[in-house]
């Protein structure tokens, strides 16, 4: 058995084309420097869209199905809690074996906290954002990501709930900031702390198990006005009138523009009356990828500076990507097609070999990977180990790979490197956050012909169809026969004090 350290960075809904043969000028030398070092799996994918059940797949190398968890937030029933406190994940095997564990950045709460021995503080929320802004811009962006976030949980709780808890949020000025505790935690240092944090943690003795959770490209996508500008400027975006965009845009930016500044950016990307067109938005997301690559820089950094780097099985990933606007999806990581399934992945171990893998892999794949790296293999996975691939031996990949959707509304996904299906699991086929119903109850694309996802084939193809979804629901069998049995009811109760803390919780926030 080795004792190697082990640290995963996930970068919360970072799209793998935003980093794999990227199309713009997004500039990311630290993750473009360990790639050159690395494996670089050009084809992975995650589980589901959503972060709950991503996470709990590459802490547990299970299928959403199998280790119990499909849905997140709020949304998470006390059977699915009930059947991942049965499950053993990556923290928990590591700690009993040895490792130090810590987790840093977004804190989940919740099951995800098993095993760790340091774990973040829920009004470290915020610290998860790489924020080299103004305290002014800082708040404004919190303010923003309750309101969005939490308030539309609240509000399917009950309606008067979240009308109370916005009126006590707009009462948060940053005057009253300034004198509790709080400010600190969203306003001051926090493109630090979270560094430090881990700093703390690595220069102490015994291997460690890190996992850095960063939230840079999550939304809202805040970002240094002058290099969303420089992007603008650099690239040429597509310009798309969409209702209601201005809530995806900082006000601090929509301020500078209506000041003046920018004048060039302003014509360009603004329509005659003002409205923002979806380039704003874009631009911004792809700020913050540069945002999370310095930040990834200054971790590694940490490493190098304490001779750990060679010590260090790395993994960089995202857990789900981002719609950008594709298939009528704003800003947001619902659907199942390849802007919110596909993901970046890196994996570099000391003795292992630089190289892209072509093959279809999944998350799955992580804990599994750790297992037999360091020789401790004990968790039951459903994943397959990468290790022949990253040190240079023979190595197969998947033919098919599955995921599951059941937060906005109920759909799986079977993907080859050729074709893909994706259908309706229950009648209701209108999303959950935007009204509509974005796709037919079954979709068909040839990937070969068709990478976008642009052309529906299912009616010329029952087959076709026919056939792989035979195959996806004996798959979804075997994994849900895998799942620990439990007594719970599928429906979420709460007591009355219960319906803001609990949902709170389900958000990183308590």
């Amino acid at each position: 058995m080795t004792s190697s350290n082990i640290l995963i960075i996930v970068i919360d809904a970072l799209r793998a084309d935003r980093v794999l043969n990227r199309q713009k000028t997004v500039n990311i030398p630290e993750i473009d420097q360990f790639a050159k070092e690395a494996c670089v799996f050009s084809n992975a994918f995650s589980t589901t869209n959503t972060t709950d059940p991503a996470v709990t797949s590459i802490q547990t190398g299970r299928y959403p199905l199998s280790h119990g968890i499909i849905n997140h937030g709020n949304r998470i029933t006390n059977k699915e809690k009930q059947a991942i406190e049965q499950v053993e994940d990556l923290p928990m095997m590591l700690s009993d074996i040895g490792y130090r564990t810590g987790k840093f950045g977004r804190p989940l709460g919740r099951w995800h906290r098993r095993g760790f021995d340091i774990y973040p503080d829920p009004m470290e929320e915020g610290l998860a954002f790489d924020r080299t802004l103004s305290r002014k811009e800082k708040f404004q962006a919190w303010l923003t990501h309750i309101e969005s976030s939490v308030g539309s949980s609240l509000d399917r709780i009950h309606p008067g709930i979240k009308t109370t808890m916005s009126d006590i949020y707009h009462k948060l000025t940053p005057e009253f900031l300034s004198q509790n505790h709080i400010r600190a935690s969203i306003a001051d240092n926090s493109s630090n702390q979270v560094l430090q944090n881990f700093q703390d943690f690595v220069q102490k003795e015994d291997p460690f198990y890190a996992f850095v959770h960063l939230m840079d490209t999550h939304t809202p996508y805040v970002a240094a006005a002058d290099r969303v500008v420089s992007l603008l400027k650099e690239n040429e975006y597509s310009v798309k009138r969409i209702s209601g965009i201005e809530d995806k845009i900082p006000s601090s930016f929509t301020e500078r523009i209506f000041s003046g500044s920018y004048p060039e950016i302003r014509e360009k990307y603004y329509f005659p009356d003002g409205t923002p067109s979806s380039a704003i938005v874009d631009a911004h997301y792809d700020a913050t990828v540069e945002q999370s690559d310095a930040r990834i820089g200054r971790i590694l950094d940490t490493l190098k500076n304490n001779d750990l780097y060679d010590d260090t099985i790395t993994f960089i990933l995202s857990d789900h990507g981002e719609s950008l606007t594709e298939h009528g999806i704003y800003y947001d990581h619902h659907g199942l097609y390849d802007e919110t399934t596909h993901v970046p992945l890196f994996i570099r171990s000391p003795e292992g070999v630089s190289d892209t893998v072509n093959e279809l892999v999944q998350i799955t794949d992580i804990a599994p990977t750790i297992e037999s790296y360091i020789g401790a293999e004990r968790l039951n996975t459903d994943g397959n180990s990468l290790l022949p691939a990253i040190t240079g031996g023979q190595f197969t990949g998947y033919q098919h790979i599955l995921a599951e959707e059941a937060h906005t509304t109920r759909r799986r996904v079977i993907r080859s490197d050729e074709s893909k299906l994706i259908y309706s699991l229950n009648s209701e086929t209108i999303c959950r956050y935007c009204g509509i119903q974005h796709a037919q109850e079954t979709e068909l694309y040839n990937l070969t012909e068709d990478s976008g996802e642009t052309t529906n084939i299912a009616a010329e193809n029952s087959e076709e169809i026919d056939s792989l979804r035979e195959f996806a629901e004996k798959k979804a069998t075997k994994y849900q026969n895998d799942c620990p049995t439990t007594t719970s009811s599928e429906e979420k109760q709460y007591d009355d004090e219960e319906k803001i803390h609990e949902h709170l919780e389900a958000l990183g926030y308590r």
